[in-house]
């Protein structure tokens, strides 16, 4: 193989292939979280990591059962004295599959389809995990590590994300790390090679009203008790203004602006309405006012309601009805105080002739890294060495509460990058991984890891 300062790229065909049939084998394993009848599957998951992890040369690897989920811990040590230790992050836990009839393929049956392969934890994060495996080889195959690594596998993310949390704060010295390497991320769009060094933090669970103790006739008792889906729908409604701001008094109270350089690099970006119009597929933008789309994803406040229950298509009226609300939150924001407003506020406007309660409520706060930090700065020089362009820095408007948990708990940063595409289905039929992204990430991987030195674990101050 040729020396990878001479050619960045190179790869040869037979190890793609190779990784190409690890990474089927790995998908196979239908390792949904969500879905108690696949706790197995969670388990067969875990050992397949454990399975390559020895086949790395990894040291001290566990297999933690924590709440009933497969944590699995591991080293790889360099040997330089005294040299950093890097922690990678992964979760091998993936959605439910929706309608089979909308997969072209079944779902954990994986195809390649001209240069791209389908099948459920393709891009979130099967892909993304084999993709830091693929890296690995190639930097023990040119010689020694220069820094240790040690890796953390977890299973509850797409269930119970905070879980993990709750395993980092009891193992904070086997976890103990100088940096976190999580490529659970994605690029805004291809050929855009993207650090994501900020996520929204959230508040959410449901809100569920109870009226009459049975389903009634709604000839016989319509018009004598208030209907719970009425007063749902009235609640809901008034959680927002018609402008669709969030109505809740001190919402947008001490919200941490972004710094100019921020709004500079937003406005530079090719997401402009236009193109949230393309990918929503909605008849016209619609939301707060004054900011633009991309302003309006990643550095605004949100609420939104995302399902909606109650009882079935007949003509009764049903005992309960439950919305679930989700929080988006940024820095300033607290999801604590969110929920305690959202108490008053219900409390002022859901009438007495029904009960109500918030269950399964949680949430975290808001995250940001420093973008500008020596190992991010590493991370950026790699993609730009692949992709011949710098990264984008993005912020993400989902949420991603690792980085808060590494934070709060290690207290070191976490680099958060990876190659899922937008038009790579993730959590929809038909997920899939662009094939020749995928190895353009292994290369910039291998030269992040390789780049590497004790220098880049420094953190200076934020650019303002």
């Amino acid at each position: 193989m040729s020396n990878p300062k001479d050619d960045k790229m190179t790869i040869p065909q037979e190890k793609i292939t190779a990784w190409l049939e690890e990474l089927m084998d790995f998908v196979r394993i239908p390792s949904i979280s969500a879905d108690p009848q696949h706790r197995n599957d969670m388990s067969k998951a875990a050992e397949w990591l454990i399975s390559r992890l020895r086949k790395q040369g990894a040291v001290n690897i566990e297999n933690d059962l924590f709440e009933g989920i497969p944590m699995v811990t591991a080293d790889l040590p360099c040997v330089v004295p005294g040299a950093p230790v890097i922690l990678i992050y992964g979760h091998y836990d993936v959605q439910p599959t929706g309608d089979p009839e909308e997969w072209l393929s079944a779902p954990f049956d994986p195809q390649i389809r001209g240069r791209n392969i389908f099948g459920r934890g393709m891009t979130d994060m099967k892909g993304q995990i084999m993709a830091l495996f693929a890296a690995l080889d190639l930097i023990l195959a040119e010689g020694e590590l220069n820094i240790n690594f040690k890796f953390l596998f977890e299973g509850a993310e797409e269930w119970k994300g905070s879980l993990v949390e709750g395993f980092i704060r009891e193992n904070k010295e086997k976890l103990a790390c100088d940096l976190v390497l999580n490529v659970d991320a994605g690029m805004i769009m291809k050929d855009y090679p993207t650090i994501t060094y900020g996520s929204r933090g959230m508040s959410a669970g449901y809100l569920r009203i109870t009226g009459p103790g049975k389903d009634l006739h709604c000839g016989e008792y319509g018009g004598v008790i208030l209907n719970p889906v009425h007063a749902l729908c009235k609640a809901v409604a008034a959680l927002h203004d018609e402008e669709g701001r969030v109505a809740l008094p001190g919402f947008y109270e001490n919200l941490t602006p972004p710094p100019p350089w921020e709004s500079e690099s937003m406005n530079s970006l090719p997401l402009d309405d236009d193109f949230f119009l393309r990918e929503c597929k909605a008849p016209t933008l619609w939301g707060e006012p004054g900011y633009t789309s991309l302003e309006r994803c990643w550095t605004r406040p949100i609420l939104e309601v995302v399902d909606i229950q109650t009882g079935e298509m007949r003509p009764s009226i049903s005992p309960t009805a439950e919305a679930f609300l989700i929080f988006r939150l940024v820095p300033g924001q607290s999801p604590e105080k969110i929920k305690k407003s959202l108490l008053k506020y219900l409390d002022e406007c859901i009438p007495g002739a029904v009960n109500w309660e918030l269950r399964d409520w949680g949430g975290f706060s808001a995250s940001l890294s420093n973008p500008y930090s020596p190992a991010a700065a590493k991370m950026a020089g790699a993609l730009e060495e692949i992709w011949k362009k710098p990264p984008v820095l993005a912020r993400s408007g989902g949420s991603l509460p690792m980085a808060r948990f590494i934070d709060e708990h290690l207290g070191v940063q976490t680099i958060l990058t990876g190659f899922q595409l937008p038009e790579d289905n993730m959590h929809a039929s038909n997920e899939k991984l662009d094939i020749d992204n995928w190895i353009k990430g292994i290369a910039a991987l291998r030269l992040f890891f390789r780049s590497l030195s004790a220098e880049d674990f420094l953190y200076p101050e934020n650019k303002e």
